[in-house]
């Protein structure tokens, strides 16, 4: 069990704790504290949660993404260090997701980012977007190989989370294969030339991210984060999709192949 302090900026008071209150819980966590105060800069709510260390994550996700927060701030209160440092804004940053590539369900080890850094290269993305790629290749050159998948699929996850709210929040919770029609092959459509393929794969013939040919292993971890946020917001199920690569160009196939497991 942890402990955390989320200190929440937002425009409204209206609503704000009953909804994070509720997002809070759906995510496992119980709500032990909290304090709504006015600012100059807007409202700010804060809370202190208690819940398990797995579900962080998810709810970081939830409140980074939550149309309410304009921002937000997490404080680790055991061991009492600042999660990562990181202050959070549109599109959020959160903790960097334990992901590896190899698996679509496994959790490997965390690995240290530089989340300040990140989060600054988001807020350039997002104003960018969709003429994101150059920002993208130069972002995923610049990373050490330990942690470059992390990065990138964290990057992904992200970008992706925000696009399902900023496009298609109106919309109703999917079925995951309609969900990978109606939701995220539009989603891709200004980014690269991408379509279903049966009822649990996407095809994307032109990734920015390899080489064709010339590489040993999948390369395309910012499309695995991308498609695993906007599905699980569309089937509004954060915990129960994941997106494997399991073919790509770089590696001599004629198009990467992204597999959905839900």
């Amino acid at each position: 069990m942890v402990e955390v302090e989320f200190q929440v900026l937002a425009d409204q008071r209206e609503g704000l704790l009953l909804q994070l209150g509720q997002a809070v819980i759906s995510a496992g966590f119980t709500l032990a504290r909290q304090r709504l105060t006015e600012s100059p800069e807007g409202v700010r709510l804060m809370l202190v949660v208690r819940g398990p260390q797995a579900q962080l994550l998810a709810l970081e996700e939830r409140l980074g993404t939550h149309r309410l927060v304009r921002s937000f701030e997490a404080i680790a209160h055991e061991p009492g260090q600042p999660l990562n440092g990181a202050s959070y804004g549109a599109p959020p940053v959160t903790q960097a997701p334990r992901t590896q590539n190899a698996e679509p369900v496994a959790r490997g080890p965390a690995v240290a980012l530089d989340m300040r850094r990140i989060e600054a290269e988001l807020r350039l993305l997002a104003q960018d977007y969709p003429q994101v790629f150059p920002r993208l290749l130069s972002l995923e050159r610049s990373f050490d190989a330990e942690s470059k998948s992390t990065a990138m699929r964290h990057l992904g996850q992200r970008i992706g989370a925000w696009v399902y709210k900023r496009d298609f929040a109106l919309g109703a919770h999917l079925a995951p294969a309609d969900a990978l029609k109606h939701v995220a092959v539009p989603a891709l459509r200004p980014l690269v030339q991408a379509e279903a393929h049966a009822a649990n794969a996407l095809r994307i013939r032109n990734s920015p991210f390899v080489v064709a040919g010339k590489g040993t292993q999948c390369n395309c971890h910012f499309f695995s984060g991308y498609l695993e946020a906007l599905l699980k917001e569309a089937s509004g199920n954060t915990a129960a999709v994941a997106v494997r690569e399991t073919q790509c160009r770089g590696i001599g196939a004629d198009a990467c192949v992204f597999e959905i497991h839900s």
